[in-house]
């Protein structure tokens, strides 16, 4: 069945997201956000509607570069993401918070891929 195998990927993003940013997995949990409506866009379509193709190379060539870990890493990639809005998320309410999560597009790709980079370190030593 398809669908349980995204909510695990999903599934296994939340439980990233908590351990890096819990700030954040507490609003999303408490405004009941589901991460289908701000992360499974960008994990399928690998952020390609996100980004300008040279921005959007650089994030590929990290996700490449991690071949062997592609879903893993690719799910640091949106926890770093996240990371760059997080403050943008405060006092906001349930329909504030998932139109920044879903519209906002940063175009700082070596930022994502520098604070993913750090976050899998952290991870993996």
């Amino acid at each position: 069945d398809h669908s349980s195998i995204i909510f695990k990927r999903l599934n296994l993003f939340m439980e990233l997201l908590s351990e890096h940013l819990p700030k954040l997995s507490l609003l999303v949990n408490k405004l009941g956000i589901h991460p289908l409506q701000f992360g499974f866009k960008r994990l399928t379509l690998i952020f390609s509607q996100d980004f300008e193709i040279p921005n959007l190379v650089l994030l590929w060539d990290s996700l490449f570069a991690h071949f062997n870990e592609f879903i893993e890493y690719e799910n640091y990639l949106l926890i770093s993401y996240l990371s760059i809005i997080e403050e943008l998320l405060c006092n906001k309410d349930y329909s504030q918070t998932v139109e920044i999560l879903q519209k906002l597009k940063i175009c700082d790709s070596l930022k994502i891929v520098e604070k993913a980079n750090v976050f899998w370190e952290e991870k993996h030593k």
